[in-house]
């Protein structure tokens, strides 16, 4: 019975980082105060994970309704940012009035005269000559 209880006591020790055996042991042999001493660290790791395991379980659950309570954000997000890709970008007046020029297309017409006047100015410009270039080359 005694190594039944040895073995059932380093099996529980093992479960909380191979606790040698010895450390709860003390000089003069007083197997009471070992056993109680022993028993209360043991209840001590045990009540200790319990707790931690609750904690860890709470922020998860919080973590969970943080994200389903953003859920409906998030969807209506992406539904907007759906529909903002089928509009043009030209287009900001209705069909009668978009014979007038609006003074986004003077922005458009501005920058363009620009990049046609400056063209080493603009990244952008720089990149698809060097592309063009590229793909001049290799034909």
């Amino acid at each position: 019975m005694s190594r039944l209880f040895e073995t059932l006591q380093s099996l529980f020790w093992s479960v909380f980082g191979l606790l040698n055996l010895y450390v709860t042991n003390v000089k003069a042999r007083h197997e009471f105060t070992e056993f109680v001493g022993a028993t209360m660290f043991g209840t001590y790791n045990v009540i200790s994970l319990v707790v931690l395991l609750n904690m860890l379980i709470a922020m998860m659950n919080n973590s969970y309704q943080l994200i389903a309570d953003h859920a409906d954000i998030e969807w209506k997000f992406a539904r907007t940012k759906l529909w903002m890709s089928y509009f043009d970008e030209g287009g900001t007046l209705p069909p009668p009035f978009n014979i007038i020029p609006s003074p986004k297309s003077f922005w458009y017409l501005c920058k363009w005269i620009h990049n046609r006047l400056c063209p080493s100015m603009d990244p952008e410009n720089d990149e698809k000559r060097h592309e063009n270039l590229k793909t001049f080359t290799v034909s």
